[in-house]
């Protein structure tokens, strides 16, 4: 007889998150096997099931949402920033560093918000402002805080907030060639121009 569990659920409602808490908790001596069955045009589940970075990791887990302080000074929601897309979103780093021109594009046309967190005092200097990339103040140091709890310097942020990847910015490119491979993200093409004749 074979045991069979069958997790349903809306979006956000945490199922990547059950069923990584119980991949996590799977005794050793049973053997386990996950099929993922995605409808939507951008199916990632599956690619955070399959990334399997262990317990510690804050993949497939709810991003935290705190307060953050823009630089015109007016402190709101970092979920506000970010809107119904997905985030790159780096701690004291730019989060486009290292990328090529085609990475930088591919993730663009999905609508990407590249987001750099700074210190709150520092984020009315313009030292590391960065043409394309938002950056905000940590205003409550959780950022901060959440950052250096897990080991890391860039979080890829899912449109329903769950962490999809993280990494360095020395290896962000590849993290986000296997997330884009793993979604069916098609590369970045120059649009094409039609002359118009007579």
């Amino acid at each position: 007889m074979t045991k069979t569990n069958l997790i349903t659920g809306f979006l956000g409602s945490g199922k990547t998150t059950s069923i990584l808490h119980l991949l996590d908790n799977k005794p050793a001596n049973e053997k386990w096997a996950v099929l993922v069955n995605e409808f939507g045009e951008v199916g990632i589940d599956g690619a955070l099931l399959a990334e399997g970075e262990g317990k510690t990791s804050p993949v497939g887990k709810m991003f935290i949402q705190p307060k953050v302080t823009l630089e015109t000074g007016q402190v709101t929601l970092l979920d506000e920033v970010i809107g119904a897309r997905f985030a790159i979103i780096a701690w004291g780093c730019n989060p486009r560093w290292g990328l090529t021109d085609e990475q930088i594009a591919r993730w663009r046309a999905v609508g990407v918000q590249f987001i750099q967190v700074v210190p709150e005092v520092q984020i009315h200097c313009d030292q590391d402002n960065v043409p394309g990339v938002i950056r905000v103040g940590d205003t409550q140091n959780r950022l901060k805080n959440w950052f250096a709890q897990h080991d890391t310097a860039i979080a890829v942020v899912r449109p329903d907030r769950f962490v999809a990847t993280v990494a360095i910015p020395q290896t962000l490119g590849k993290k986000l060639n296997a997330l884009a491979s793993k979604m069916q993200l098609a590369s970045a093409q120059a649009p094409t121009v039609i002359e118009q004749v007579a």
